[in-house]
């Protein structure tokens, strides 16, 4: 399996991303800066150097994504999330993401912990 990068950034915004982001919708102000995709993808937690989980995605930004997990993980907590983008979102298949981010919020929901982590850094592969 080769990996070749594609696209590699972090969270830094373009002026004129900043610019649009000011922009209230109608119906009232949006606290969120990017557009939220909802979904069910399943994603890799690696955190702590070592250890390794298993998550579902519930939804996802350009800067930020919120998922759920078996165990909780403290705020601050940096990780790495590893999923692949699905082929009807992108039009191509076997692209992947590598994300750099951080545990700001934790939820207990039903035996499970919904987990919101800000995106500081991502890495685009295409495997081939």
């Amino acid at each position: 399996m080769e990996r070749a990068l594609v696209e590699r950034t972090t969270g830094t915004p373009a002026p004129q991303e900043a610019d649009r982001a000011r922009e209230l919708p109608i119906g009232g102000p949006e606290r969120r800066d990017r557009i939220r995709v909802f979904t069910q993808l399943p994603l890799t937690v690696k955190f702590g150097g070592v250890y390794e989980t298993m998550a579902e995605a519930v939804n996802i930004s350009a800067r930020g994504m919120f998922f759920m997990a078996q165990e909780p993980l403290a705020v601050g907590t940096a990780m790495e999330l590893v999923f692949r983008l699905p082929r009807r979102v992108i039009g191509v298949e076997g692209v992947w993401l590598r994300c750099a981010a951080e545990v700001i919020r934790v939820e207990e929901r039903e035996g499970t912990f919904g987990i919101a982590a800000r995106i500081t850094g991502y890495e685009v592969f295409r495997v081939s």
